[in-house]
């Protein structure tokens, strides 16, 4: 690089402005990090008792109903959070009771990362997988509450 003074400045200038741009970059790092950390999807489908329905969840992620398992036509919502500890549903309305039970279909790429195949549920309910496929798991949900799966 030599002794030249005006080397040495823009060589100054150059390594401030190469700094500054690895701190932003370095912090849209994080701040992604953290999006994916804590992630969090909602749907809502207006269900015919009669004909049933599907609720898209998020992608990878939905509830079946079959015909004949809700009393009424509902609107069924549904939540989904993704954090680094745990991946929980919410659906609603609270309280809903199915007389067939509801299918929750979870594809592996979502459920990557979990301690087993265990959904638990708010009230130390404990429900394995009904059946698992090369796509991904499902599960007969009888009843609304707040269910989970642990993460590694």
């Amino acid at each position: 690089m030599g002794t030249d003074p005006q080397m040495w400045g823009k060589q100054g200038m150059l390594n401030t402005i190469l700094r500054k741009r690895a701190q932003v970059l370095g912090l849209i790092l994080v701040l992604s990090v953290l999006l994916i950390a804590a992630t969090a999807f909602a749907a809502a489908e207006y269900i015919s008792a009669k004909k049933g329905g599907t609720v898209d969840v998020a992608p990878g992620v939905s509830l079946v109903i079959k015909p004949g398992a809700l009393e009424e036509d509902t609107a069924i919502s549904a939540n989904m959070k993704v954090k680094r500890d745990r991946i929980s549903f919410q659906f609603g309305p609270s309280g809903t009771e199915f007389s067939k039970p509801a299918v929750l279909c979870i594809s592996w790429e979502v459920i990557d990362g979990v301690e087993d195949l265990t959904l638990y549920g708010e009230n130390s309910e404990e429900i394995g997988p009904t059946k698992i496929t090369g796509w991904g798991v499902k599960y007969y949900i009888e009843h609304f509450s707040v269910y989970y799966f642990r993460r590694r």
